[in-house]
C-alpha cells in the first residue's frame, strides 16, 4: 500500500519573518505610540512641577481642593458628555447653551417645585439632546450645523425667558449644597464627577450602547448594514450629552444658588478640548475615558496655574487655543502610526 503524501501541518501554518525593515518599522511605531500614549501624563506632571516652582500657593491643599471642585463642577462632566457625540462620528456644540438653559428652568422649577424642582435641568437637557438627535440622524443635518444652531436657539431662549436677568429670588438655600457642600474633606461636585467619569467608562466599555457608538464612529454604513438602527443609537448618544450637560447647569446654579442665562458660554470649547487633547478621534471611533480625564487634568492644572501666575485672560484664551492645535496633531500621529 503506496504512503499517501500529505501536506506537513506546520508548514501549513507558518508565516514568514518579518524582515529586518519590517521590524525597525513595527519597533518604531511601537516606541513612538509609547511616547504620545505617555506624553500626556508626563506632561501634565511637569506642568505642575513648573508651576509649583513660579508660584508656591499652587501646591497647596486649599488651592488643589479649588482646582478639583473647578474641574469637577464643569469640565469633567462637560467633556463626559461631548465624548458621546464625538465617539458617534459628530460633536456637539451646543453644551454649553443647554448649560444656561438648564440653569434658567432649574432656579424657575425651585421656586415652584422646591428642592425636587433641580431634576428638571436634567431633563431640559435630555430634551434639547433628543432634538439635537433627531435632526441630526433623521434629517441627516451635519452634527455641527445641527448644534450651531440649537446653541443660538437655547441661548436665545434662556436671555428671553429671563429678560437677560438672573433668577435668584425663593430658591432653597439647601440647594447650594450640592454645589459647594462636603462630605468628610471631599467636595460633593468632585464626588458627582467621579461618579459620572466612571458611569460612562463603563457603559462605553460594556454596554451594547458603548460597542454600537464606537462601531457607528468607526463606520456608520457598515454599522447599518450590519443590522445596527443608526439613527437609534444617534438620538441615544446625543441625548446622553444634553443630560449631562443639563447636570452641569444644576451643580453650577447650585454654587451661585441662583439660575443664569449666561451660564456654560463658551464652555462647549473646553469640552471639546478636553476631549481631543485626550486622544479622542475627531472622526469618531477611537477613545476612551481614560484619556479625557487626562485631558480635564491638563486643562485644569493650565488654566489654575495661569491665573494664579496672574497670566491675562486673553493669553489664556491663545494658550489653550495652542494646545489643542497641539492635541490635534498628537491625535493625527498616533493614529497614523497605529495605521501603519
Amino acid at each position: 500500500m503506496r504512503k499517501e503524501n500529505r501536506p506537513n501541518i506546520n508548514n501549513a501554518i507558518a508565516t514568514e519573518a518579518p524582515s529586518d525593515s519590517a521590524r525597525k518599522v513595527i519597533k518604531k511605531a511601537s516606541l513612538g505610540h509609547l511616547f504620545i500614549s505617555l506624553g500626556l501624563p508626563l506632561f501634565i506632571v511637569l506642568l505642575a512641577i513648573v508651576f509649583g516652582m513660579i508660584e508656591p500657593r499652587f501646591a497647596s491643599t486649599d488651592n488643589l481642593k479649588n482646582v478639583a471642585r473647578q474641574m469637577a463642577s464643569d469640565l469633567a462632566i462637560m467633556a463626559s458628555a461631548q465624548i458621546f457625540a464625538i465617539l458617534i462620528g459628530g460633536i456637539d456644540v451646543s453644551i454649553g447653551s443647554i448649560v444656561g438653559g438648564s440653569s434658567v428652568i432649574t432656579a424657575y422649577a425651585l421656586q415652584h417645585m422646591g428642592i425636587a424642582g433641580m431634576v428638571t435641568g436634567v431633563l431640559f437637557g435630555i430634551l434639547i439632546g433628543l432634538l439635537n438627535g433627531v435632526i441630526i440622524a433623521r434629517f441627516q443635518v451635519a452634527p455641527f450645523v445641527a448644534t450651531l444652531g440649537m446653541l443660538t436657539a437655547v441661548r436665545g431662549w434662556a436671555l428671553t425667558f429671563t429678560g437677560g436677568e438672573p433668577i435668584f429670588r425663593d430658591i432653597p438655600r439647601s440647594f447650594m449644597f450640592l454645589g459647594i457642600g462636603y462630605v468628610g474633606t471631599v467636595p460633593i461636585p468632585v464626588i458627582l464627577a467621579v461618579v459620572v467619569l466612571v458611569a460612562v467608562s463603563l457603559v462605553l466599555k460594556y454596554t451594547r450602547l458603548g460597542r454600537y457608538i464606537y462601531a457607528i464612529g468607526g463606520n456608520e454604513e457598515a454599522s447599518r448594514l450590519s443590522g445596527i438602527n443608526v439613527t437609534r443609537y444617534k438620538i441615544f448618544a446625543y441625548m446622553i450629552c444634553g443630560g449631562l450637560a443639563g447636570l452641569t447647569g444644576v451643580v453650577l446654579s447650585s454654587q451661585i444658588n441662583s439660575g443664569a442665562p449666561n451660564l456654560g458660554e463658551l464652555m462647549e470649547l473646553d469640552a471639546i478640548a478636553a476631549v481631543v487633547i485626550g486622544g479622542v478621534a475627531l472622526g469618531g471611533g477611537r477613545g476612551n475615558m481614560i484619556g479625557v480625564v487626562m485631558g480635564v487634568i491638563l486643562l485644569g492644572i493650565l488654566r489654575n496655574g495661569l491665573n494664579l501666575a496672574n497670566v491675562s485672560p486673553y493669553t489664556q484664551l491663545m494658550v489653550i487655543g495652542v494646545v489643542v492645535i497641539l492635541g490635534v496633531i498628537v491625535d493625527k500621529l498616533r493614529y497614523r502610526g497605529e495605521g501603519r
